[in-house]
């Protein structure tokens, strides 16, 4: 049981601390190593298949709801980060504005 709690509480951190950092396509290729990882320990820890599978999947959902509900919290700025790779604005964030030219 202690295991079971451990991996839902690493799950939902690791979420959160995703949403930190990566944009919500990193849940496409974190959630199944998530799964993964799940599976690995729960099968050294002598876990049954009828057992492994709810928690692996709860596992993944705790990950993705931790992810959405920290990147809900975050400042609005943080989560959209501007498009800026050598300190130039990317061209769709270019406004032509006439007349106000200093």
């Amino acid at each position: 049981m202690t295991i079971a709690l451990m991996l839902m509480a690493a799950s939902a951190l690791a979420g959160m601390a995703t949403s930190f950092v990566f944009s919500i396509w990193a849940l496409v290729l974190l959630s199944p190593l998530i799964a993964i990882f799940c599976a690995v320990v729960l099968h050294a820890h002598a876990f049954g298949v009828q057992d492994s599978v709810p928690l692996i999947a709860a596992c993944v959902a705790l990950y993705q709801m931790a992810y959405l509900v920290a990147a809900y919290l975050l400042p609005p700025g943080h989560v959209s980060r501007p498009r800026e790779t050598d300190g130039k604005p990317h061209k769709a964030g270019e406004q032509e504005i006439r007349g106000q030219h200093k």
